[in-house]
């Protein structure tokens, strides 16, 4: 099974150019490139910075289908896509993915410097240029022979850890084997599938994420209007915390002005000043009984039942279901389509409006993240489509 025709192991540089929420170095982000590419194949090492030379390169190892290294590949061969690499050609092999699946999926995205260490290699992170990345200063800004030695360094580790992994994977059943690479070249795919991105309606989805959040603001307005006589002080229909105290009671500190008495129980005026002869006032809480919304037997089913008696989404579902045709269920059902319309904003159009490139998103794709093994994608998240209706 293990029968490549060529491997070559590489990390590059970029620069750091893509604007929040994208991270800096984002390769789907237009004004990125690739500052210095490191490799080592077979007995050649080499690094490359000139563009014709990386586009060489990438037709090289199509061309002679190299077994492509690298640790957090996805990453690596996002770049070589826009250098003309043909994305799903070449075999893959991630030394991050492969020690994710071989530490029974416990190391979370483990980092080159922890795969080394649970070898046993020898590797010394040169955090002197790890820090200027965190602030985010671009391998353009780094001087060229501190960035070859930081490039050489990762390459050589990254070469070490292939190595290790390649001699126990070769130790294993050929159906280990297969299990393996299916899953390390499944990174082939997903990266294709970034690469090639979603077409998306940014000026569409502006429009309705304005209307949306014109309609999340009149509904807010609509149960301040119909609340603030039931709750004392300043009514917020997103606080949770209100919405619990108007269904299940409970005291609220309400703000008010009282005037400051002396040691007899009398006003204490002002003696000097432009507030001369008036009474002195401070800012204090008074607070005040909120009666349940909730009928006694709801309350006391919630109590047998063990169910928490809060504001979460599963508290207004069973108040719906027990007290039709009340004031409790008018309130949980107002709340739960103020809820819908608000996520909407926050999860779906913003993130969404603001991950786009040119009309397209790029999605990254998430291997090593879950203990399960389930695949997730991020930036933006979609596998957390709305599939539900917009109400209205």
């Amino acid at each position: 099974m293990l029968d490549f025709n060529k491997i070559t192991v590489l990390d590059l540089e970029t620069t750091i150019k893509a604007p929040t929420p994208h991270f800096g170095a984002s390769p789907t982000y237009p004004s990125n490139r690739i500052v210095m590419l490191g490799y080592q194949s077979g007995e050649a090492e080499d690094i490359l910075t000139d563009r014709r030379e990386i586009e060489q390169f990438t037709e090289e190892m199509r061309r002679d289908e190299h077994l492509i290294v690298g640790h957090n590949i996805a990453f690596d061969i996002l770049y070589l896509a826009r250098y003309g690499l043909e994305l799903g050609h070449n075999p893959i092999w991630d030394t991050q993915k492969f020690a994710y699946i071989q530490h029974g999926r416990k190391l979370v995205q483990p980092s080159l410097e922890t795969v080394a260490k649970s070898f046993r290699l020898p590797f010394r992170k040169d955090t002197e240029i790890k820090e200027r990345f965190k602030a985010g200063i671009g391998a353009d800004e780094i001087d060229r022979e501190l960035l070859e030695d930081y490039l050489h360094s990762d390459v050589r580790v990254t070469k070490q850890i292939f190595d290790k992994q390649y001699a126990w994977l070769s130790q294993q059943p050929e159906q280990i084997q297969r299990y393996y690479l299916e899953m390390l070249n499944g990174i082939g795919v997903t990266s294709q599938m970034t690469h090639v991105g979603f077409e998306f309606d940014t000026g569409g989805a502006t429009k309705q994420s304005k209307k949306t959040h014109l309609v999340a603001m009149e509904r807010e307005e609509s149960l301040i209007k119909r609340y603030k006589d039931i709750y004392p002080g300043e009514f917020n229909p997103n606080s949770a915390a209100q919405i619990e105290t108007l269904l299940w009671g409970g005291e609220v500190n309400v703000p008010i002005v009282e005037e400051v008495l002396d040691e007899e129980g009398n006003p204490v005026r002002y003696k000097s000043g432009e507030k001369k002869g008036q009474i002195k006032t401070r800012k204090a809480v008074r607070k005040q009984r909120v009666e349940p919304m909730v009928k006694p037997e709801t309350i006391k089913l919630f109590e047998n039942r063990g169910w928490e008696k809060k504001a979460g989404a599963k508290t207004l579902e069973y108040i719906q279901k027990y007290e039709e045709d009340s004031p409790a269920e008018d309130l949980c059902f107002e709340i739960e389509i103020l809820r819908q319309v608000s996520k909407s904003i926050s999860t779906y159009y913003r993130p969404y409006i603001s991950f786009a490139v040119d009309y397209t998103l790029h999605p990254s794709y998430n291997h090593c993240v879950t203990q399960t093994g389930r695949l997730s994608s991020s930036k933006p998240n979609m596998q957390n489509i709305n599939g539900k209706k917009e109400s209205e």
